[in-house]
């Protein structure tokens, strides 16, 4: 009687050997595919970073990184985009000014973009940190697998709309100044953030609504002056700062580009020279 029990706990103990090799052979094949995830999103990092560089005209790091690419996917068909793309710019486009060059701040604008891909990188390299403890932690850690399956592929999800989102166009204003902007977009126009050059003019960055600043923003003229404020429709409206490149500074309340309300001037050792109601630019006597 004891050699079969003895044979059927054998048995049964070789059943739960079996359902337990199959387990991991599934989870380790699951990992597999994360990490083949993993490099599939660490080419998409490579080709938005290249992207990024091209819209702000760093043509040579560009094209080194397409080359990359099509190294990857054995082909030509990104560096040929690229290099049609720079022609194109080439023959189109006047020679950018001190100040394009001054505020295109490449890093701002890789960094806006990979914001949600350095989110999707720290969450696969969480999910192949718990691969190091699966034979410890085999249940913890299928939950953990599912769970961070969903959420790469919300993230997925999310950085291909916030793609979608930014964008570069070029337009006029009301003043008929050609403005290149670069930003938040939507039905086809500057909504949200972004930044732009007003051709011969200064450099903006701030908040949009139909082409045309408004909201917070910061402005930036050629000879140096500076407005930190609000705009509605494109105009200085309401509170704002604005620094001379004399050195002085008015804050204050601004009304269709004219200091318009309460406001305070100071010269350039920052004394206050005067302070009071304002008209159409102007001190108000009253």
């Amino acid at each position: 009687m004891k050699k079969y029990l003895y044979i059927i706990i054998l048995g049964l103990a070789g059943i739960a050997s079996y359902f337990t090799y199959q387990h991991i052979k599934h989870l380790k094949k699951k990992i597999n595919m994360l990490e083949k995830t993993q490099t599939e999103n660490k080419l998409l990092e490579l080709k938005l970073e290249a992207d990024s560089l091209l819209i702000v005209e760093e043509y040579e790091q560009a094209i080194h990184l397409f080359h990359q690419v099509d190294s990857i996917y054995n082909s030509s068909a990104y560096t040929k985009l690229a290099l049609d793309f720079i022609g194109q710019q080439e023959a189109s486009c006047e020679k950018i000014n001190d100040l394009e060059q001054k505020y295109h701040n490449e890093r701002k604008i890789i960094k806006y973009l990979r914001n949600n891909q350095s989110v999707l990188h720290d969450s696969v390299k969480h999910l192949i940190y718990n691969n190091q403890v699966l034979e410890s932690n085999q249940g913890d850690l299928e939950d953990e697998l599912f769970h961070t399956e969903n959420e790469i592929v919300d993230l997925q999800l999310e950085l291909a709309m916030k793609g979608e989102e930014i964008d570069k166009l070029q337009f006029k204003n009301q003043d008929d100044v050609t403005i290149n902007y670069i930003g938040e977009v939507s039905s086809g126009k500057a909504n949200g953030f972004g930044y732009a050059i007003f051709a011969k003019k200064g450099f903006y960055e701030g908040h949009w609504k139909d082409n045309k600043r408004n909201g917070e923003g910061t402005y930036s003229w050629i000879n140096g002056d500076r407005y930190e404020g609000n705009f509605e429709d494109g105009i200085r409206t309401g509170y704002g700062i604005y620094y001379f490149n004399s050195g002085e500074k008015y804050e204050g309340f601004w009304s269709n580009n004219l200091r318009d309300g309460f406001g305070v001037i100071f010269n350039p050792k920052g004394e206050k020279v005067f302070e009071g109601n304002w008209k159409q630019d102007k001190p108000s006597k009253k």
